[in-house]
């Protein structure tokens, strides 16, 4: 159990004020979205456009009692609160979640990539929750915030951990690795080589990577010759999948039948998705099932309940026939390739898209425009309607994207 008056050592920072030592039960970084609980500790960050510190008396006005600050307060106008003062709120966050995390030694799934990390998250979880008690990433808290509050729910009673972790730029991996502590690693496609924070493909592959350094056992697709040459410095066990490369698993498919390979024996299963994005991110899960050694029967049962991931690929029934492809999650040139690939395999014959602004592409604008009329006149869809300034100021390039086209 963490109290209070360890966070000073803990988070490399000095008590303020205690007026009562209490266990640390929850952490709180959202002022909007409190825990009231006894234990519960409110980390007040400073970002660009906001700053945790000037909500500190409306939260112990609602009950609130335990603070971690960057920066002096009156704890005058805070009687009763413990208050531990650190020089950075996030840093403190991170380094207690990372005592938390090496008081347990259970089997760790780390994944990541560039697209499919919670989809593939959120299935594994599907096909492992009825035989293992899960903690795992709630949604995509995958980034330097969203990891540590992912893993501080971790308890005796859970038996595997699944978690996701996303970069922007290098530096960011090691922190993540060191909260995560995953003891399989599962790597992702890594996406379009115009990496926005890096200064090359290779740069964010080996960024990436670094998830990996400890793991016994790393799934990757071997089809991509980069993650095929990157991942032989990784130590531990490495289990390859691919359609034309050597493998460890060798992939085939006929129609909805998909066909996996090793050494002599050969086992098939039934697809439940045709896009191909779907299909790679299902075959991860599969060939992490097979390593596991689940049942095939029992996979292929788990397979036919596999549910959508909330705005990601989801396919909703719309009024008149219509069908709705709900991926606003993504808002990347990667994500839309996957989305309008995905849009190809349905057949109807009127397919609108709605489309808003792309950031962070690592593209020019003009180059970001053109590759994106390319995707668009490929996928034949026969309506365009783009909401956002970029659409605004390019729209009569992006009248010839598709047969009727709106902007707003």
């Amino acid at each position: 159990m963490i109290y209070f008056t360890h966070l000073p050592k803990l988070c490399a920072g000095h008590l303020l004020a205690c007026h009562r030592d209490k266990p640390v039960t929850d952490l709180v970084t959202d002022s909007r979205k409190v825990v009231l609980a006894e234990g519960a500790v409110f980390f007040a960050m400073k970002g660009e456009r906001h700053d945790g510190h000037l909500f500190l008396s409306q939260l112990y006005d609602q009950g609130l009692r335990q603070f971690v600050v960057e920066q002096p307060v009156d704890i005058k106008t805070l009687p009763e609160a413990n208050i531990v003062q650190v020089a950075s709120s996030l840093r403190a966050l991170q380094m207690l979640v990372k005592f938390h995390r090496t008081q347990f030694q259970i089997p760790v799934i780390g994944i990541t990539g560039s697209n499919g990390k919670t989809i593939i998250k959120e299935w594994l979880y599907q096909f492992l929750s009825p035989d293992y008690k899960i903690v795992k990433n709630p949604g995509s808290y995958n980034s330097q915030l969203g990891v540590p509050l992912s893993v501080w729910p971790m308890q005796a009673y859970h038996q595997l951990g699944i978690f996701e972790a996303g970069v922007s730029k290098p530096g960011e991996m090691e922190q993540l690795a060191a909260l995560i502590k995953p003891t399989i690693g599962l790597l992702t496609n890594i996406g379009s080589a115009h990496d926005e924070g890096f200064e090359s493909h290779k740069q964010k592959v080996a960024e990436k990577l670094k998830l990996f350094v400890d793991v016994q056992t790393l799934v990757y697709c071997a089809d991509d010759e980069l993650i095929r040459e990157s991942v032989t410095n990784l130590e531990g066990k490495k289990v390859s999948w691919a359609f034309s490369a050597d493998a460890t698993y060798r992939v085939s498919k006929q129609a909805s039948q998909l066909f996996i390979k090793s050494g002599s024996k050969q086992v098939s299963f039934s697809l439940p998705v045709a896009d191909k994005a779907s299909i790679e991110n299902l075959i991860h899960c599969l060939v992490l099932m097979l390593e596991l050694g689940l049942d095939i029967s029992i996979i292929q049962q788990r397979i036919n309940t596999l549910r959508a991931v909330p705005m990601r690929l989801e396919l909703k029934q719309g009024i008149n026939n219509c069908q709705l492809i709900d991926d606003s999650y993504n808002n990347d040139l990667a994500g839309l390739q996957i989305s309008l690939d995905f849009v190809n395999n349905i057949r109807k014959p009127k397919k609108t898209l709605v489309l808003s602004d792309i950031f962070q592409s690592g593209l020019e604008e003009d180059q970001l425009v053109e590759r994106m009329v390319m995707l668009i006149k490929q996928s034949g869809v026969s309506r365009l309607i783009g909401i956002g300034e970029v659409f605004v100021r390019n729209l009569n390039v992006y009248t010839n994207a598709a047969a009727h086209t709106h902007f707003f």
